[in-house]
């Protein structure tokens, strides 16, 4: 959930530069030439000589006029953190007039975790009068099952879970097939790990660092 806060911005003294009017100008992308030379002559202060600097190191001679202006007092951080309110009109090539508002503040995005974890494929063999309980243990291990063959006296199980729960599987299909099950694992893809186990992988992660 993002998270807006104010903060102290710098602005321009006007008991430095005059009046505001001299100082501002358009976007630099809309400025031609004529009119860069009308800026640079409203005031040595105007943002032109931030925004579109005529030195071929434009970014260099920004930088370095932006923190003599700080230096002398030109642009000043306020003294109280603030939100700030903008509000800008244009007229349209239609002679209509639009007004848009807005306003400045802080802004911070917080990401989301998300774990991914491995899913592999599994290919199991068993009887079939045990097929029943090699379902019931797949669901206790998050596994989503595809199907069901017959193949004689014996069962084809198509399954697909995550990784971390079938490390001991050929030891847990041992005991519930008696010894006669067998399987094969691929690995597919990855998956998002559901929300309430990602929950309880966090809350570990977390006592752990305590």
């Amino acid at each position: 959930m993002p998270v807006v806060r104010p903060f102290r911005g710098l602005r321009y003294d006007p008991a430095v530069v005059g009046s505001i009017q001299s100082v501002v100008a358009p976007p630099y992308d809309v400025i031609g030439r004529d009119e860069q030379d009308r800026l640079y002559e409203a005031s040595p202060y105007n943002v032109i000589r931030l925004d579109f600097a005529r030195e071929s190191d434009r970014y260099g001679v920004a930088s370095r006029t932006f923190a003599e202006w700080r230096d002398r007092g030109v642009l000043v951080r306020d003294r109280e953190a603030a939100f700030y309110l903008y509000s800008q009109r244009h007229r349209l090539k239609s002679g209509e007039e639009h007004e848009r508002r807005g306003f400045f503040a802080r802004l911070r995005l917080e990401a989301g975790v998300i774990l991914l974890e491995p899913i592999v494929r599994l290919t199991i063999r068993v009887q079939s009068d045990r097929v029943g309980d090699v379902m019931s243990d797949l669901n206790t291990r998050r596994a989503h099952v595809h199907g069901v063959e017959p193949a004689g006296a014996f069962s084809i199980v198509e399954a697909e879970a995550p990784l971390a729960t079938v490390q001991r599987y050929s030891v847990d299909l041992r005991s519930i097939t008696q010894g006669r099950g067998s399987f094969t694992v691929k690995r597919e893809r990855y998956a998002e790990v559901p929300a309430h186990v990602q929950e309880q992988v966090l809350r570990t992660l977390v006592a752990a660092e305590a």
